[in-house]
């Protein structure tokens, strides 16, 4: 019989210090990698996907000329940009990339894939028809959608003039027969419903009091979340009935401070999660601000919303993805203008934070997508100022958390995250082992006498242990065997 032990002293004069101390399971992942991703100057990203192979999809804006990872020589010229994609292996080393636009600024905000491999791409355009474009200019910046084979080809583009000024924030796959486009046109929030080939299905306004779009993504049901923010800069969020452009409803979060919505989930259940940050002048001067954070179930009621402040300054939530476990994780940046940090954090289903990862973006960056990985990793696309002076596209990618799989020896444990107290029935923590492993947790008091008192096998997550002779002892100390044949 295997015996491993680990000593968890529980004051029950002092519970709230002993639940403090924090012996978890599920540890802030570590760094496995991080890729710079070089144009010519300032390479701004702005969206990602993982493809069905398992490469990733990058998108953005890229200024003129070449670059270590930028084989096009651009079509702008000084003082405008161009869109660029590239897709790399799961590692994060480039495949390929296109670089697309014309003389004036043009650029990709987010993309999706097809069933049949393809990639759609949503942006802006000012430029007209040339080597880099197909469609010509309409009036302005026009919402522009360029599709790629899986090898980067140009098969199509078009472009939706749907005022002066406007961009294609945000897309997404409804069906075989749609795709959403999202965004915003001479400050009035916009969605676009067009067929795989670019052609016009609906459209539908929103303005003046929605001034933006920041993220659509489309329901178990063909329905479509939508998040953004208001005129008056109040996060938004809404829901379309199926497979239309009309709203099923619609959510605004009160605030005293101006609150953008950023990003969005659409969850499993049937709700959405949508995040941003809320931003005030800062006592000593600049800006200050929190992240922020709302989730709602699938006919619009608040379920929770939580504030968050992952470091000095200005905070905001910039991406968030639903786990294939429990719980959600987000991404983004804190920090002053010329000094900011990225941050990755883990959230519990109900929101609160269980830990978080920061690292450096150097004078400037920003995060702009979190995805979780089939491997259980973690994907942070944003852009970085380090390690040159200019704006590079950076791609992180983080490990998987601890689970039951790699916890040899077991692990016993008093967060309270993990849902640790001191009950009417007794003291609550919780055992990880690895999976299908039966266990003997036994306490003592003076480390020389254990009582068994509750046998279990281990789940892939953390099992829950009760002792119920927790009360009236000084203190106690526990340790877990592995039962073996």
């Amino acid at each position: 019989m295997k015996t491993h032990l680990l000593a968890l002293v529980l004051s029950v004069g002092s519970i709230g210090e002993a639940l403090a101390d924090d012996a978890a399971l599920i540890e802030p992942t570590s760094l496995i990698w991080e890729r710079f991703l070089d144009g010519s100057s300032q390479d701004v990203a702005s969206g990602a996907a993982i493809l069905s192979s398992g490469d990733i999809a990058l998108v953005g804006t890229t200024g003129s000329g070449p670059g270590r990872d930028k084989t096009g020589v651009g079509f702008g010229s000084d003082i405008y940009d161009d869109a660029w994609i590239v897709v790399t292996d799961p590692s994060g080393r480039k495949r390929w990339d296109t670089v697309l636009g014309g003389p004036s600024f043009d650029g990709f905000n987010d993309v999706a894939s097809l069933a049949n491999g393809r990639l759609l791409c949503a942006g802006h355009s000012s430029s007209d028809a040339g080597p880099g474009k197909f469609s010509r200019n309409i009036s302005g910046s026009d919402v522009w959608v360029v599709c790629l084979d899986s090898d980067g080809r140009h098969l199509w583009d078009k472009s939706y003039g749907l005022g002066w000024t406007e961009s294609g924030m945000s897309l997404c796959v409804v069906d075989s027969q749609k795709v959403a486009v999202a965004g915003a046109s001479d400050g009035r929030g916009y969605l676009l419903l067009i067929n795989p080939d670019g052609g016009v299905i609906a459209q539908k306004f929103y303005g003046p009091v929605v001034e933006s779009i920041s993220a659509v993504r489309s329901a178990p049901d063909s329905s479509l979340f939508l998040c953004g923010y208001t005129s008056r800069r109040e996060l938004w969020v809404a829901k379309t009935a199926p497979g239309e452009v009309d709203l099923a409803w619609s959510f605004v979060l009160s605030s005293p401070h101006p609150t953008h919505g950023l990003s969005l989930v659409a969850l499993r259940d049937g709700g959405a999660l949508a995040c941003g940050g809320s931003f005030y002048a800062s006592l000593e001067g600049g800006e200050d601000g929190v992240g922020v954070m709302v989730k709602l179930d699938a006919a619009g009621r608040v379920v929770w919303q939580r504030e968050y402040r992952f470091g000095l300054k200005r905070n905001m939530v910039l991406g968030v993805a639903e786990l294939n476990g429990n719980g959600f994780v987000a991404s983004g940046t804190f920090g002053s203008v010329g000094s900011q940090k990225h941050f990755l954090a883990r959230l519990g289903g109900d929101g609160q934070l269980l830990w978080k990862n920061v690292f450096s973006a150097g004078t400037w960056g920003a995060n702009c997508a979190t995805l979780q990985c089939a491997d259980g990793g973690f994907l942070v696309l944003g852009s970085s100022s380090i390690p040159a002076f200019d704006m590079d596209i950076h791609l992180v990618k983080f490990a998987p958390e601890l689970t039951a799989a790699q916890a040899d020896p077991p692990v016993l444990s008093v967060s309270p995250r993990l849902g640790s107290h001191l009950g009417q029935d007794g003291f609550h923590f919780s055992l990880i082992g690895k999976p299908n492993h039966q266990y003997i947790t036994e306490r003592t008091v003076d480390f020389l006498h254990w009582q068994p008192f509750t046998t279990n096998t281990a789940f892939l997550t953390d099992t829950k242990l009760v002792d119920p002779m927790a009360f009236g002892r000084p203190k106690s100390e526990y340790r877990t065997r592995e039962v073996t044949p």
